[in-house]
């Protein structure tokens, strides 16, 4: 069973900055930290060229297009084309923390600037440069299904996965007169189920309960669902094989003058877990996930959402063509590359011919035209999205930023 947030989880939230270290890495194959800024050809190569007076002149743009983008850095003297790439340098190699200029330093440049100095310029954009970005981060609100009521429903729970392991179908098939390992699982926790007192245990049970919820809280420090639950059942497991765990077991069932038995110790810790996420699930959202809500688009509706189908895709295709040297780009460039049609037009007809009424109308010949294929793709995200951010669930809950 997933934990919280997976599917169509109330509070589950997205955070854009999972996506920093592909995007820097992008960044930084557009503008290596490391190279220097060079000022571009000189004169004297111009006129050796052939072209003096064209050779200077672009030699001149080029100086003057430096001077005014180039960031010194005031430690090691190097230069950079850009803001991101000074900003990186002092921050990576010298450790260099952003402040907040002083009163007297904004004053000397804005008289600078005031005055068309250049210097004050360059000044300016190295103090932008420095500015820490801001990361917007949505925070995940704090579960209402605390740890206390965990170990208060831990005995219930323990009932169940017992009633569950005697009542499991394939520990029940029988061979003949041979007694198989599930048929003397089920046996026993028929007998715990028979003879067992649960308040005489309850240390067990909230060390087990406390146990599984320290292994349910691991996931919250990830803010995709698909991260947190591998961090939940990568530490579910590594508990299940350690020697706490093994221990609390074995001395359990020695008190209850049981013989220990792995397989049913691990059946009975899942239904256990199990049961704590469902609670946990059901208290943090209260109401239906899937409450009477209307998700279905209208013909109009899927004509937009082809359009803007094909407008994602062409965005990302510009900025991601722009980085010729960069082998991630580069990748990102043939998949969407892949998702461009010709012409709607000249295409068979298909019966999605009707979303397509809209693009037809507009396209001059320049629009980014999706394959069917990337269309349903888009809409099958739109209505996952509808079925969790509109008015009817939006008026429910409230968002802490």
């Amino acid at each position: 069973m997933a934990r919280p947030g997976d599917e169509a989880f109330e509070w589950n939230d997205f955070d854009f900055s999972d996506f920093e270290d592909d995007f820097e890495e992008l960044e930084e194959a557009e503008d290596p930290e490391d190279s220097d800024y060079e000022a571009g050809t000189t004169e004297s190569e111009a006129f050796d060229s052939g072209n003096a007076t064209h050779g200077s002149l672009a030699a001149n743009r080029k100086r003057s297009r430096a001077s005014e983008a180039a960031f010194r850095c005031d430690v090691c003297g190097k230069d950079y084309k850009t803001a991101g790439g000074f900003t990186r340098h002092k921050a990576k190699v010298h450790e260099i923390s952003t402040e907040e200029p002083s009163k007297a330093d904004s004053d000397s440049t804005a008289q600078g600037l005031a005055q068309g100095n250049p210097e004050a310029k360059q000044q300016k954009k190295a103090s932008q440069a420095s500015k820490p970005r801001r990361k917007l981060k949505v925070k995940r609100p704090p579960s209402v299904y605390t740890k206390e009521d965990a170990l208060k429903d831990g005995p219930e729970l323990l009932i169940k996965a017992l009633e569950a392991a005697a009542k499991y179908p394939p520990w029940l098939v029988t061979i003949e007169t041979f007694q198989t390992p599930g048929n003397i699982v089920a046996q026993t926790a028929q007998e715990l189920l028979d003879t067992l007192d649960v308040s005489q245990h309850t240390q067990f049970v909230g060390k087990l309960c406390g146990l599984l919820w320290d292994v349910i809280m691991s996931g919250d420090r990830a803010t995709l669902c698909s991260a947190a639950n591998e961090d939940m059942f990568r530490q579910y497991y590594l508990l299940c094989s350690g020697e706490t765990y093994i221990t609390l077991w074995e001395d359990f069932m020695t008190r209850v003058f049981k013989v220990p038995s792995p397989l049913l110790h691990q059946f009975l810790t899942w239904k256990i877990f199990e049961g704590l996420l469902h609670k946990r699930h059901t208290v943090d959202v209260p109401f239906p996930c899937t409450a009477n809500v209307e998700t279905k688009m209208t013909c109009e509706e899927e004509q937009v959402l082809r359009y803007i189908a094909g407008y994602i895709p062409y965005a990302l295709l510009k900025r991601y063509s722009k980085l010729s040297s960069n082998k991630v780009a580069q990748l990102y460039v043939h998949i969407l590359q892949q998702w461009k049609v010709t012409s709607v037009n000249n295409r068979p007809s298909t019966f999605l011919q009707y979303t397509e009424g809209w693009v037809n109308e507009v396209s001059r010949g320049g629009l980014f035209l999706v394959s069917d294929e990337v269309y349903l793709f888009f809409r099958r995200v739109e209505n996952v999205v509808r079925s969790t951010a509109n008015f009817e669930k939006l008026s429910r809950v409230s968002l802490q930023v």
